[in-house]
């Protein structure tokens, strides 16, 4: 006879065979079945989409105002690139380059424009385009000599009599030795080139007062002082 089985085993034996007999029987799931199972849902989605768009809002305006600050940065270098320039001329040729007014319309972007006369004479490689006004080189200005329209003239300046400091009433000079400003070049900045830029009876570069930083939307300059000092 068979020995009979242990105390306390006989109810575990049909237990497990019908588990294993309910294991057996369950289907498999399908591949559609697990591609829902982790698939997003609607919701789902609209919520991420709405939490990268609340990211990108907020790192946007720090992108942006990061870009705008190295370009500042490169077009100041430019600046100075261009100061050198100008002093090399004068070392040649005992002067400053001329200045060039236009009144006409059809030449209002060369209103201000670099003198060729740098390039002509091998201290500049080659006319800087401003960062900020694409298609336009940076602009240039010195009272003396120069040319208005093409024809040989004097242009004067006016510059505060606070200079380099804001407000006072304008004193106007006409010989580039008396000026407090010998030359300035600038850049019209990151608010671009609007039309007050290139229209002598609305804007006068040598006016610390439309400068960046002072003023957001100013231009960024670059000048000489009476004692050959470049600034900034």
């Amino acid at each position: 006879m068979n020995a009979p089985p242990p105390p306390g085993d006989s109810w575990r034996t049909p237990r497990r065979s019908a588990s294993l007999r309910r294991g057996l029987a369950r289907p498999r799931a399908s591949r559609a079945d697990s591609a829902r199972r982790f698939a997003f849902t609607l919701v789902e989605l609209l919520i991420v989409v709405a939490i990268l768009g609340m990211l990108a809002s907020i790192l946007m305006p720090s992108v942006h105002r990061g870009l705008i600050l190295a370009r500042i940065a490169r077009v100041r270098c430019d600046l100075k690139h261009l100061g050198i320039a100008l002093e090399s001329y004068a070392t040649c040729h005992g002067r400053y380059p001329p200045d060039r007014l236009y009144c006409i319309t059809a030449r209002r972007d060369l209103y201000h424009g670099l003198p060729p006369e740098l390039c002509q004479t091998r201290c500049l490689d080659r006319p800087l385009e401003d960062l900020f006004a694409p298609g336009r080189t940076y602009r240039y200005s010195a009272c003396g000599p120069g040319y208005v329209n093409d024809t040989p003239a004097l242009i004067r300046c006016q510059v505060p009599q606070r200079f380099p400091l804001p407000g006072g009433p304008l004193k106007t000079y006409m010989r580039n030795h008396e000026a407090p400003a010998r030359w300035i070049v600038w850049s019209v900045g990151p608010c671009g080139p609007p039309e007050q830029f290139v229209d002598v009876l609305q804007f006068n570069p040598y006016d610390p007062a439309g400068w960046y930083p002072r003023d957001q939307d100013g231009i960024i300059v670059h000048y000489c002082d009476g004692n050959n000092v470049c600034f900034p």
